[in-house]
């Protein structure tokens, strides 16, 4: 407990002390770039390049810990997402293969009374030309 305890204070003070130094280096570098001939890395190019080449590397470093903190948390969620879902997706699998079944069904039933009406049609057709040109029987004589 006490050695955890321990840990999480010298972590605490290790980000502080980087916090601290991330600071300065701003700090130093809003000097570069105003000009300001108050600090010694205005009078001394060289030191000046050395903070700006420091502070990138600071800078990626974190950029790279946050980047590989999140890609870890998203395939994290990933897989949490992957186990949660995989019962809700074979569950829309179904019933999108039970809609598709239906639609498969519906659509040989409007094929068959299409076939249907066309017999219906050609009977009609076969039965007036043997009978030869009846009237309708809604006109009038």
């Amino acid at each position: 407990m006490r050695v955890d305890a321990l840990r999480f204070t010298s972590r605490l003070v290790a980000e502080r002390e980087a916090d601290n130094r991330m600071r300065l280096h701003q700090k130093r570098l809003r000097c570069i770039e105003r000009g300001s001939s108050s600090t010694r890395l205005a009078s001394e190019p060289h030191r000046a390049t050395d903070a700006l080449a420091r502070h990138a590397a600071a800078t990626r470093r974190v950029a790279e810990a946050r980047e590989q903190r999140i890609s870890t948390e998203n395939r994290m969620l990933e897989e949490r997402r992957r186990a949660l879902g995989c019962a809700a997706l074979r569950e829309r699998e179904r019933e999108r293969q039970l809609c598709s079944n239906r639609a498969r069904a519906e659509g040989a039933a409007a094929r068959e009374r299409k076939a249907a009406r066309a017999a219906l049609a050609e009977e009609n057709e076969r039965l007036r030309q043997r009978l030869g040109r009846v009237r309708p029987s809604f006109s009038r004589p």
